[in-house]
C-alpha cells in the first residue's frame, strides 16, 4: 500500500488569502494578480493605467483598486504629483 503526501504550501505569486477572499470581486483579484507580476517594487498609478487601458476602462481599474484598498490589500501614497501603489503581503 502506498501513502501519498501532498504539499499544500503557497504555490502562487498571488497571496492565497486574497484569492480565497469571498468579498473581493473577480476584477479585484485579477488586478491583484497583475500587480503581483510587477514584483515587490512600488509603481505609479499612471504607469498601471497606461498598460491596462486597452483591456480595462479607467472606471473598472479605479473600482478594483478602491476595492483592494478598502479591504487593506493595497497601500497607496502620494509623492509629488504621482500616486504610488504596492500590494501588501508580497
Amino acid at each position: 500500500m502506498y501513502t501519498m503526501h501532498f504539499d499544500h504550501s503557497h504555490k502562487t505569486a498571488v497571496p492565497t488569502e486574497l484569492l480565497q477572499d469571498l468579498y473581493l470581486s473577480v476584477d479585484a483579484k485579477g488586478l491583484a494578480a497583475i500587480l503581483c507580476s510587477f514584483g515587490k517594487d512600488a509603481f505609479e498609478l499612471s504607469e498601471l493605467a497606461d498598460q491596462l487601458r486597452d483591456n480595462l476602462s479607467d472606471e473598472r481599474i479605479f473600482c478594483a483598486l478602491m476595492e483592494l484598498y478598502g479591504m487593506c490589500y493595497l497601500d497607496v501614497w502620494e509623492e509629488g504629483d504621482d500616486f504610488h501603489l504596492k500590494l501588501r503581503g508580497i
